[in-house]
């Protein structure tokens, strides 16, 4: 008989996104390194690190969604110089 219907493979199911607080921590640090090299944080969205995560699309995202962040978020965003 087969496998019911009703059950789907890991295979089957989307992608997990990530948390957006895991998403912070991961990409606090990045922004951080960018900040330094740059003295701002006014990248393209195109821009990936060294290490291939898409900063700048994570970035253009925070500027997009400015009033869902924390005030917490937010001031560390301004302490970089961010560009909103």
């Amino acid at each position: 008989m087969g496998r019911p219907l009703h059950r789907l493979d890991s295979a089957c199911l989307p992608p997990r996104r990530i948390a957006p607080a895991a998403a912070t921590v991961q990409f606090a640090p990045r922004s951080c390194r960018y900040h330094a090299q740059h003295g701002n944080l006014d990248c393209t969205v195109k821009y990936v690190d060294p290490e291939g995560f898409k900063l700048g699309v994570w970035l253009a995202n925070r500027r997009r969604r400015a009033e869902r962040l924390s005030v917490d978020q937010r001031a560390a965003l301004d302490a970089l110089a961010m560009r909103w």
